[in-house]
């Protein structure tokens, strides 16, 4: 009996990218948060994909998310097949970008409310026919964007992707921030071990700080409080100066703003450092216009991080 040949033209890549996000991070809700989206809409387009293809991808349990065999088998095509379309479009869009002198490119908010504005102008004083795009990104949605072409290269904190390289730049040291009003806590400094006694305010996504403090919670053997998350540095900078809690943001954002109801504390024992890197794609080559604006971002962001407090 011959095979029916399906239109797969006609399939809906996002249902694709619903099951490619859950399968990574093995959890619906997870999905959803990395996506900007509710959990039942991506819940929905698992269904949806699983439907059409007539078999399920996923086993679920009230506890975790696993995948079958035939939803291992398309994780690894999914992968591949996204991989490929991503240097497709990289490559149209670079040969696009060198034709029309542009260059886009990403800074976490830090850099880009501290160091950018003379860099651009250093930059456009020296290029005025190359028209730039700048594009105010936290570290995660930073690394992706580079991933994907839209933005040639960025600057922020190093989260590692084995599509991008990354040149360290500085180490950027964490501090809490407490309100004006809390006299409590010690005027200068505050360990890890103090620190988990306190209800957190942290900013998305905090990888790095958040597995220092469940490492410590773990050991004290306490309830680690994470009063809040944020997308917003300032959100968390707002909410401590209110007294809800401690908050927690990188050195490098205190020079970006002036702040008058919160003092600041070197978190210590131990300090915890980010680093800052230069991220680009693997194997992606810079034009002319890109290296020249990456040159002036690198003077600039290393003065500002050396003015640090």
């Amino acid at each position: 009996m011959e095979r029916q040949v399906r239109d797969y033209s006609r399939w809906n890549f996002k249902l694709l990218q619903a099951f490619t996000l859950v399968a990574e991070h093995g959890s619906f809700k997870r999905a959803a948060e990395e996506s900007f989206r509710s959990h039942s809409a991506v819940s929905a387009q698992v269904k949806e994909l699983e439907a059409q293809l007539g078999v399920a991808l996923f086993e679920r349990t009230t506890r975790r998310v696993t995948l079958t065999p035939q939803g291992a088998e398309l994780l690894e095509h999914a992968r591949k097949a996204f991989s490929q379309l991503s240097v497709g479009l990289a490559n149209v869009q670079e040969a696009a970008d060198r034709n029309s002198h542009r260059v886009r490119f990403a800074c976490v908010p830090a850099i880009f409310h501290g160091a950018l504005s003379p860099a651009l102008a250093n930059f456009e004083r020296q290029h005025p026919d190359v028209l730039t795009t700048a594009m105010e990104l936290l570290s995660e949605p930073l690394v992706a964007a580079v991933k994907s072409g839209e933005a040639e290269f960025g600057i922020g904190a190093k989260i590692p992707s084995a599509e991008c390289e990354f040149e360290h730049l500085f180490e950027d040291e964490v501090y809490a921030i407490v309100s004006r009003r809390n006299h409590s806590l010690p005027e200068s400094e505050i360990t890890v071990s103090e620190l988990v006694t306190h209800p957190i305010l942290l900013p998305r996504p905090a990888t790095l700080v958040l597995s220092v403090l469940e490492r410590e919670a773990l050991r004290q053997r306490t309830f680690l409080n994470l009063r809040h998350h944020f997308n917003q540095a300032h959100s968390v900078v707002s909410m401590a100066a209110a007294g809800h809690g401690i908050g927690i943001v990188a050195g490098l954002l205190i020079k970006s703003m002036n702040y008058r109801n919160v003092r600041f504390l070197r978190v210590t024992n131990p300090v915890i450092m980010r680093d800052v890197s230069v991220v680009t794609r693997r194997g992606a080559t810079l034009s002319q216009p890109d290296r020249a604006l990456l040159k002036e971002l690198k003077v600039e962001v290393l003065r500002y991080a050396a003015a640090q407090p």
